[in-house]
């Protein structure tokens, strides 16, 4: 399963946030929409894997390791370096492999259909996010001032 760049569900989400949230800059960064239209569909997936006794212990993992995917990008965005703007894109890519690792050992609360789904997105903000690092890599001698 993948996620098409013109996703319907996470379009619909994006239009009902409000305008403190898509007046920022950083709400045209792709990564910066995807990683928390996943962090918000985590926190409804951790509340259904916190009732499965099986993985109660996972939920909190999950929905940690989903929303830093997120806080990472939009820490990433507010530093004035290249370096320091690597360095948080690498958390956030390292949070997304661990939210993929959490969401399969979830599996069994979830279901097969929901953790595909929530794989597909990760992997699409993963491909993003591997992207926006080589772009910011191939720019590290020059400071930057905006996205």
């Amino acid at each position: 399963m993948d996620t098409p760049p013109d996703d319907p569900a996470l379009l619909r989400w994006a239009e009902s946030r409000p305008r403190e949230v898509t007046g920022d800059p950083l709400w045209k960064l792709a990564a910066y929409r995807h990683a928390a239209y996943i962090a918000w569909l985590a926190r409804d997936d951790a509340q259904t894997v916190a009732a499965d006794v099986v993985c109660k212990a996972v939920a909190g993992q999950l929905l940690t390791s989903a929303t830093s995917v997120a806080a990472n990008i939009a820490e990433s965005y507010g530093r004035p370096t290249n370096t320091d703007r690597l360095r948080f894109l690498s958390y956030a890519l390292g949070s997304v492999r661990e939210a993929l690792m959490w969401y399969e050992a979830a599996a069994s609360a979830l279901g097969a259909e929901a953790v595909a789904d929530r794989l597909a997105r990760l992997s699409r903000a993963r491909r993003i996010l591997l992207g926006l690092i080589n772009r910011v890599r191939g720019r590290r001698s020059h400071p930057i001032d905006g996205w």
